[in-house]
């Protein structure tokens, strides 16, 4: 377990105490729990990576579980984890089973409210949506000029990830929005702290809309180079069609002449050489024809 001192300019002159606790043991949860007068069954809910994003309110405080993206594999695929906000009267208590760059970004705004201290940490986490999203858009414009160049697995599976991680980014921002719009209806109107909380709804918003048309973006792009490969796939196969054809007509003009029965030619020295004109003469009428035919239908289309 750890505990950050982030934003503690903000925090000193407060009049209650933030605990940020990065990856804590069940056991590290249930001596915060018990010093503070914390439901353990519900705060270690936050630790869950599946458990989703909501807002719940018990007798002496309340908890916020929101959806955090992160990335992995060195920036090639992002997703999203679970953070834990917890509040009473004197204690912000912040647990998630990673270390988030989040809580090492400054405050936006001066407050000494714990709830806009909560609303402080949302609007980050916005904005880290958004910054994430520029980021995928900005490799999937890369990968999508490598694979016009030259398709390669590796880009495909690149592609892949990244649609991955989008779906699994506006999955959890429409969740995080839910949060939003349900804290707006507990915190006072007219109030610095319900202005901020506009904010973070209006940059989550954003961010919704932007993984949306990246979303339809990435998808399109897809279908379309997987069109392209079934494509170029066929046009092998036609090749591959084509040529044996033509290789089977010297091969069936060769069987007639090898039969054992008597055949023109089998008593003429030229024999051989006389088979062998009338195979290419055949073979280069059959690939004539195949040539016309593919002429006349590109010129109909």
């Amino acid at each position: 377990m750890r505990n950050e001192v982030n934003f503690v300019n903000s925090l000193t002159n407060s009049g209650f105490q933030w605990i940020n606790l990065i990856n804590p043991t069940h056991q590290e949860v249930e001596a915060m729990c018990k010093e503070h007068d914390l439901e353990f069954e519900t705060v270690i809910t936050a630790l869950d990576e599946e458990e989703r994003s909501r807002v719940q309110i018990e007798d002496n405080f309340t908890m916020i579980i929101v959806d955090v993206p992160v990335s992995y594999e060195s920036d090639t695929y992002y997703s999203t984890v679970p953070l834990g906000i917890v509040k009473t009267d004197k204690l912000l208590l912040t647990l998630c089973t990673q270390e988030l760059s989040v809580f090492s970004k400054r405050l936006k705004t001066q407050t000494k409210s714990i709830n806009g201290h909560i609303y402080q940490i949302l609007y980050t986490i916005s904005i880290q949506y958004l910054g994430y999203l520029r980021v995928i858009e900005r490799k999937s414009s890369q990968v999508e000029r490598a694979l016009r160049q030259t398709p390669q697995n590796e880009d495909l599976i690149e592609m892949l990830d990244l649609q991955k991680s989008l779906v699994y980014m506006s999955s959890s921002l429409r969740s995080n929005q839910i949060v939003l719009e349900r804290l707006v209806k507990l915190e006072k109107s007219d109030t610095p702290e319900a202005e901020m909380l506009e904010d973070v709804i209006i940059e989550n918003k954003q961010a919704i809309d932007m993984s949306k048309i990246y979303g339809n973006i990435l998808n399109s792009n897809l279908n379309v180079f997987e069109t392209i490969i079934s494509n170029n796939l066929n046009m092998v196969m036609k090749f591959l069609t084509v040529v044996s054809v033509i290789i089977a007509v010297p091969t069936v003009v060769s069987s007639f002449w090898g039969m054992n029965v008597p055949v023109p030619f089998q008593e003429n020295q030229y024999g051989f050489l006389i088979v062998t004109i009338i195979s290419i003469i055949i073979t280069g009428l059959a690939g004539v024809y195949i040539n016309k035919k593919e002429n006349r239908r590109y010129k109909r289309k």
